[in-house]
């Protein structure tokens, strides 16, 4: 009888099927606002440049004239992209999609966090994968705040759980040690 697939086979098959309905992203280049949140905004070419959009000041500065809502990872991401990759789109299209993976990746590590098993934790994180409603947010390339958020939430989830079960093993360890309080010796 061949041995169950452990999880790292079925993360890499997890991998597999979220990067590959993505392929084609590579030939799309930038769409529609990407050009005026990248593109075109000479901020994105340098990280410390990037950065100004987290001052409350330049947010006032331009209010008039601007109707961008106050999001300054977009710019930052961007400028991360730009110095790895220039403006090849191709390489912020591939950054949007490793982001998507890694959704992915933490909704099964979080689904076997809250003891799930392999196979249905599996199982739902490929729908979450391939789900069509990650659709616009994984191919646009303005769009990649939400990937990056949803990441670093399923992160802190995941985190939380962990930190959680720690402690409470920590202090189950102490009872045991030490005994219940107040028992007499």
């Amino acid at each position: 009888m061949a041995r169950p697939c452990q999880s790292g086979c079925l993360a890499a098959l997890l991998v597999a099927l979220t990067v590959l309905p993505y392929a084609n992203v590579q030939v799309c280049g930038f769409v529609a606002d990407d050009y005026a949140r990248i593109v075109e905004d000479p901020n994105v070419r340098s990280i410390r440049s990037a950065l100004r959009y987290f001052s409350p000041g330049f947010w006032r500065a331009n209010a008039a004239t601007s109707n961008v809502a106050y999001r300054p990872m977009r710019p930052l991401l961007a400028a991360i992209d730009y110095a790895a990759w220039g403006m090849d789109a191709r390489g912020f299209h591939w950054t949007n999609v490793a982001l998507h993976a890694a959704a992915v990746l933490l909704v099964f590590a979080l689904l076997r966090e809250l003891g799930i098993g392999q196979g249905a934790a599996f199982l739902a994180a490929a729908v979450f994968g391939l789900h069509a409603a990650h659709v616009e947010a994984v191919a646009w390339v303005k769009n990649r705040q939400i990937r990056a958020a949803g990441a670093c939430m399923l992160l802190a989830m995941l985190a939380g759980l962990r930190r959680g079960r720690c402690r409470t093993a920590a202090a189950q360890r102490a009872h045991e040690r030490h005994g219940a309080p107040g028992a007499a010796a």
